[in-house]
Formats: structure tokens, sequence, C-alpha cells
């Protein structure tokens, strides 16, 4: 568009454009603006950096896991306080497992598993003055190595079963209704193989079984092994003569030991009977 130069009144000199008013003065883009100042790109860069550098965390993740721990505390606490509040018939139960029991009948044959004498030997006695049978068999196991040596050197002390056979004659037994075990044994089975023996060489088919209450069990079972396939009724006849009652067996150091070893016993004959 073309201009024209005209002079105002004052004499300054003007640019009129060509519809005679005055021309706007366009100078282009002013670099100055778009600068900035050192510092505050400095701050605007490190603002950046620490946005773009902040870890990335889910948003449920710590909270779904607090409340996981929280519910196993939750349920922990009420465990244990179920357990406090019916701790007595929980262990009264686990002491009751190892106990087996049977009604009492007359029988051909009583046998003392070896172990206990004192106990065994009442509990024998009792039934033999109930005229439950008329023959007792006493188990005999080896002897301990501080019992050998004891004897070697001039001292006497009994074995398991010559001091239960002693026990039966001083609480009315006679002599003549004891049977010596002929072969001593290491383990139960040992025992349940010699009486298997021995009562089909006889032709007895009822026998009683003496035991301590918390190996009654166990002793039991590998009894019934030995006879499953005879025709021999086994019976358990716990002896009541101890200190060990399923309602109390936790009480004492002595019987919580002897009932823990014996969880354990039996637990491993179940898992080899399995596999």
């Amino acid at each position: 568009m073309k201009k024209l130069r005209s002079i105002t009144k004052k004499g300054q000199e003007e640019e009129t454009s060509s519809f005679g008013g005055p021309s706007s003065q366009w100078e282009g883009l002013n670099p100055r603006a778009f600068e900035t100042e050192p510092a505050a790109m400095e701050v605007n860069e490190q603002r950046a950096f620490l946005v773009n550098n902040q870890p990335i965390e889910p948003d449920s993740g710590g909270k779904s896991s607090r409340g996981f721990l929280k519910w196993i505390f939750f349920v922990l606490l009420i465990g244990y306080a179920l357990f406090s509040y019916s701790r007595a018939p929980i262990l009264t139960w686990f002491g009751s497992l190892l106990v087996m029991e049977h009604p009492v009948k007359r029988a051909d044959l009583i046998v003392c598993t070896s172990g206990e004498p004192f106990a065994v030997g009442l509990m024998a006695a009792d039934l033999y003055k109930k005229k439950m049978a008329k023959d007792i068999l006493i188990a005999e196991t080896p002897p301990s190595t501080a019992l050998m040596l004891v004897n070697e050197q001039g001292g006497r002390y009994p074995t398991s079963g010559e001091l239960l056979f002693s026990i039966l004659k001083t609480l009315g037994v006679p002599a003549s209704a004891c049977i010596l075990g002929k072969q001593s044994s290491e383990t139960i089975q040992g025992e349940a193989e010699e009486v298997h023996g021995l009562v089909l060489d006889s032709g007895k088919s009822d026998v009683i079984l003496v035991a301590p209450p918390w190996k009654s069990r166990r002793i039991w079972s590998i009894f019934h092994r030995a006879f499953e396939n005879d025709r021999v009724n086994i019976m358990m006849a716990p002896s009541t003569y101890t200190d060990f009652k399923p309602d109390n067996w936790w009480k004492t150091e002595e019987t919580f030991h002897e009932t823990i070893l014996e969880f354990q016993k039996l637990l491993g004959r179940m898992v080899t009977q399995i596999f």
C-alpha cells in the first residue's frame, strides 16, 4: 500500500496511509520478550527434574498389603484366645488319643508288656485276683549296660522281668501262674512275635494286654497287627496305677515328656503303615 508523507501543523512529519490515518508502526518480533533469565531457567529445570524422577507407586498396593497383615494378626489373636479358653479340652482330647481300652472279659492269658513294672504289675495282679485269666506272661527286655556292670562287679539287681515277677508274688500271685518270657526283646514288635508263637502253640484264643496308659494304643496296634490273620481276641487293659491321666498329662514334667515322646512314636508308626 502506498504511503504519503504530510506535514502536521506542528512541523512534525507523520506517515499517513492511503486512508488518511496514521499508520501503526510495527518493528517486528522482539527477541528480548522470549528471553528468560538464567536463574529462572535453572529453577525451572530443577523442578522438571524432580517431577520426572519421582517414584511411581501403585495407588492401592501398600494399603492392600497392610490390610492383609492386619487380617493375619486378627486371625492369630482370635486363635490364641480360643486356644487359651479351650486349652484343657483340646489337650485332654490329645491325651485320650494315646489311650486304648476295651471292656475286659475272661481270657486265657494276661500279658505284662515291658516297661513300668510297678504300674503293670499292680494292674496284672488285680486282673488275676478277679479271675480274668489263670496265667500271666512276663515279657523280658535286655538288661542295660549299667545293670550288667553292676552284676559283673559283684552287685545283684534284678532285670525288669525278674522285678515284675517279684512284684506279682508280693501282691499274692502264685509263682505257678507266672510265665517268664524265653527271649528278651528290645522292641514291642519282638514281644508281640514271642506272644504270638506262645499263644498259637498253646491254642489260646483270648489275650489281655497290660500296658502303661500312654503307650496302650501303640502297643495294642502292634499286637493286633501280629494277630491279624489269626482268630485271637486281643484286649487292652491300661494300668490305672500311674500319674498319667488324659486330662492332666501336661501338668507335670515327667508325664509331659513321656506323652510328647509317645506322640512321636505313634505318629511314626502311622506314617510307616501308610507308606
